[in-house]
């Protein structure tokens, strides 16, 4: 399996997709902190001088969202790279080659989550910093935050072992967008609807990973148990992805 993840990162890192991810990467931060220094600059700046303090911890934990600008273009290029494996045969040939099937789905979801990782993790500093030197810094729980950090990640990796799943099963970048965005809007609804009666917050203890859009922070203790929930539902996705694997004909 590790085998084929080196493969698949080599051939990762030297792609156009990369190139595009890695600009994109930079260019989204530098261009939402060039907004602010122009709000900051105008009769605008005084109304939300009083929070501005707030704006890159807000901006930091908002950026985990696969709902924003770069999360949706990394959830696009991405699924282009693991789809690809089957438009381009590729995924054949390494049947061919003796690959087990179960080790061709490990190295894949693997490489998915690798990627998911690093480029959300350097996006959400990039955009702390970039927005912070524009409108300050405020003082931090670093240990709070480090925590926090650990369930959004999560959650994110929640969605992506989801999103990897319907990939294998439709080998299509239309359909695992359709289904995979359309549940997750699904289920914010749900979510939003629940909150005007009081109830939202059970249902985001229920699927931590639907609090991907929100910028609350939980106690340590709420924290730790949301994380260990969300490592169940990894499981259980990449398991399902796994069983699901071994049944599918590739072609």
């Amino acid at each position: 399996m590790f085998n084929i993840l080196k493969a698949e990162l080599n051939k990762f890192l030297r792609s156009k997709i990369f190139i595009a991810l890695t600009i994109l990467l930079f260019a989204f931060p530098l261009l939402t902190a060039s907004m602010y220094q122009v709000v900051k600059n105008t009769l605008l700046g005084g109304i939300i001088g009083s929070n501005e303090g707030d704006l890159a911890r807000e901006t930091f934990l908002a950026s985990f969202s696969p709902m924003n600008n770069f999360g949706l273009l990394l959830l696009v290029l991405l699924l282009i790279v693991i789809v690809g494996d089957f438009t381009n045969n590729t995924i054949r040939n390494k049947v061919i080659a003796g690959y087990k099937r179960s080790k061709i789905y490990g190295a894949s979801a693997l490489f998915t989550l690798i990627a998911v990782v690093v480029f959300a993790t350097a996006y959400a500093l990039l955009s702390y910093g970039a927005i912070g030197l524009v409108m300050g810094f405020k003082k931090i729980d670093v240990g709070k935050m480090a925590l926090h950090y650990f369930l959004l990640i999560s959650s994110l990796l929640v969605v992506y072992s989801f999103i990897h799943l319907l990939a294998f099963l439709f080998k299509s970048i239309g359909a695992t967008i359709g289904l995979g965005i359309g549940t997750f809007f699904a289920l914010m609804i749900v979510v939003s609807i629940l909150g005007l009666k009081g109830q939202g917050e059970l249902l985001i203890k229920i699927f931590p990973f639907l609090g991907l859009s929100s910028t609350a922070v939980y106690s340590y203790g709420e924290t730790l148990l949301l994380i260990v929930i969300n490592l169940g539902y990894l499981a259980l996705f990449t398991g399902l992805g796994f069983y699901a694997n071994n049944k599918l004909d590739y072609k």
